[in-house]
Parts: structure tokens; sequence; C-alpha cells
């Protein structure tokens, strides 16, 4: 999900940071991008640590946007309720999750309804959760792609364009050229937009 910058030096081994939100690999000049990757799957555990704590946490009164609009948050003991920009919940993050589901999911499905149909893909379902550190994936054997939630706090293009990617993965299951081009076809402007979602925080509740 996050970024991930590779600086190559002369030294003699590769080693992993996390700054600003990103992934940065520092690698000797001989390393494929293959050993890269392979690296950087095989740290993931202490990836996402790192990732945890730069997350945003939220406090009474700030202020998030959720598919492009703001909304206060405000905790309460035991209130879950919206109206107009203003959300009032317990401060606990599973509710939390779940009240986002429940406020979002119709737009979602929406949304992924008339891609697919754009698109022309059909039989294909569609699947909510928060995950760690995908924004989407394509699951061949149930044809159901899961979406990340926490894409509702990036932009409404970016949400297409994880939508699209996914709905690319039913015609070419690689992440190759002939990939790309085919993802492109359906948004020109993916790659610009794909970089943005690394420029979102997404916000939690601290436990």
């Amino acid at each position: 999900m996050s970024e991930i910058v590779v600086i190559r030096k002369n030294n003699k081994r590769m080693y992993l940071r996390v700054k600003e939100g990103k992934i940065v690999v520092t690698a000797p000049l001989w390393t494929s991008d293959k050993q890269i990757k392979k690296f950087v799957e095989n740290n993931q555990a202490w990836i996402q640590t790192k990732l945890q704590k730069s997350e945003s946490h939220l406090k009474s009164g700030d202020t998030i946007f959720i598919l492009g609009q703001p909304f206060e948050i405000i905790f309460t003991p035991d209130r879950i309720d919206v109206k107009g920009h203003q959300i009032w919940i317990p401060k606990d993050q599973k509710i939390f999750q779940s009240f986002l589901i429940k406020l979002t999911k119709d737009y979602l499905f929406s949304r992924f309804q008339e891609i697919s149909r754009w698109m022309q893909i059909s039989d294909i379902q569609l699947k909510l959760g928060f995950y760690k550190t995908k924004w989407g994936s394509y699951h061949p054997k149930t044809h159901c792609i899961r979406l990340n939630m926490n894409l509702i706090f990036t932009d409404q293009e970016c949400i297409d364009a994880i939508l699209i990617h996914e709905l690319c993965h039913t015609r070419i299951r690689n992440h190759q050229k002939e990939f790309y081009r085919e993802v492109e076809k359906w948004m020109p402007s993916y790659r610009e937009v794909h970089r943005r979602l690394n420029s979102y925080s997404i916000p939690k509740i601290e436990s």
C-alpha cells in the first residue's frame, strides 16, 4: 500500500527504513528489482509495525475527510450518529470501522457496479474490509475483488483507480507492461492518480 523508494549505493547489503509513510530500501548497485521485492516481502511484519506508528490517531474535534467530504469527529460514550458534517462515535476502533462501512458501502458498491458494467465485466463480487498491506486484491477462484476500506480516506478518483486495477486483473493476472496498458486504456491518468494515494494519512482511533 505504501510507496517503495529504492536507493542504490555502493554498499554490501540491503537495509530498510520507514520514513514519512514511505518504505525506503537502500540496496547495493547490483541488486535486481526481484531481489528488492523479495526483501520487502520478507520484512512485512517489521514494516507494518513501523507504518502503524505513523498513522494519524484521532482526537475529539478533529476533522477527517470521507469520500472527499469533511466530517468533525466527536467522541461520546455510547452515541453513534452522523448529522450534517459531524460524527458522534465511541472511542473504539472496531466500532469506528463498522460505522464507516455502513456509511460508505452503498457508494462503493454502486461505483463498483458502474465501472464493472462500463468495462463489460460481469458475475464478479465485491467484498469490503480494512487491510494493512494492499489497497485491493482479486481472487480468481472466487471471482471476487476485496477492496480496502481505507480508500474512503483518499479521493473518488483514487477509489476508481484501484477498482479499475483489480477489474483488469480479471483479464490479465500479472503486472507486466500489457497489464498496465489495459489499466491505462480505462484510466489514462492511472499512474499519476496511484502516486497520489501515498499522500493520504489513514485516521485511526488510539486503543
